[in-house]
């Protein structure tokens, strides 16, 4: 009989929660996502996964906005959704703030390189 392989077996995948992020931060992303022909949800899987190549601080401090917008939950690769966790546990913070940071951060990068 011939071995079948699942291929979703090499990359499992997890669940990233609903957050809020900043609406000028969403709407980077959205353009970003646009400039590169992606949807956003793709968007914010790269910015995730971006920074678990290249980590920056994070603080255990929750960022305060007043306008933000709503983040879908999102299946993601399984590394990032148990960084994620990890991070926010280390902190003492959320999933959804950590992933407020990771996005916030990133585009200050970003944008310090443009």
């Amino acid at each position: 009989m011939l071995p079948l392989r699942n291929p979703r077996l090499d990359n499992p995948m997890g669940r990233l929660p609903t957050s809020f992020v900043n609406a000028r931060d969403a709407d980077e992303v959205r353009q970003l996502a646009e400039k590169h022909g992606i949807p956003f949800n793709e968007a914010v899987r790269q910015i995730l996964a971006l920074y678990f190549r290249q980590p920056f601080p994070l603080s255990s401090k929750r960022m305060g906005d007043s306008k933000t917008d709503r983040l879908p939950e999102m299946v993601a690769p399984r590394h990032i959704v148990e960084g994620i966790e990890l991070l926010a546990t280390t902190l003492g913070v959320t999933r959804g703030e950590v992933m407020r940071q990771i996005i916030r951060g990133s585009l200050r990068k970003r944008r310090g390189h443009d």
